[in-house]
């Protein structure tokens, strides 16, 4: 089986690596399968230095099999959750958005006003607004 250098990199970092498949379907001579990978961050990532963290993260993959052997192959990945996992981007939920007034000073949080507005807007109904 040929390995390519990214595969290489892949499994340099994270030695125990290893796929939990949860579906698979075959359609002609493509292939797709939805998966788990899990690993322990051992070694250098995308200039990232071992973490020691046990991460995961889901793929998509589809391939296309001509006689016995993948001669395409496309995947999309969730590695954002892997980046977080890592500690190189924050969590996206736990980020407090401020609107800040004109005059700068600090507002209340944005949800808070999207759910004030929206409770207004649920209390009139929108053809009494329009008049």
């Amino acid at each position: 089986m040929r390995t390519c250098a990214a595969d290489k990199r892949l499994r340099a970092a994270f030695p125990d690596f290893h796929p939990e498949i949860h579906w698979q379907a075959a359609a002609g001579n493509l292939v797709t399968t939805y998966k788990t990978y899990h690993g322990t961050h051992q070694g250098e990532f995308l200039g990232i230095p071992a973490t020691g963290k046990k991460v995961s993260f889901y793929t998509v993959d589809a391939m296309r099999v001509v006689d016995g052997k993948i001669t395409e192959h496309w995947g999309v990945a969730t590695l954002l959750d892997l980046m977080q996992q890592l500690g190189v981007v924050p969590p996206l939920g736990r980020q407090r958005w401020r609107h800040r007034s004109p005059n700068g000073s600090p507002g209340r949080p944005l949800l808070a006003q999207f759910n004030e507005i929206s409770r207004r807007e649920r209390m009139s109904p929108y053809k009494e607004r329009e008049q």
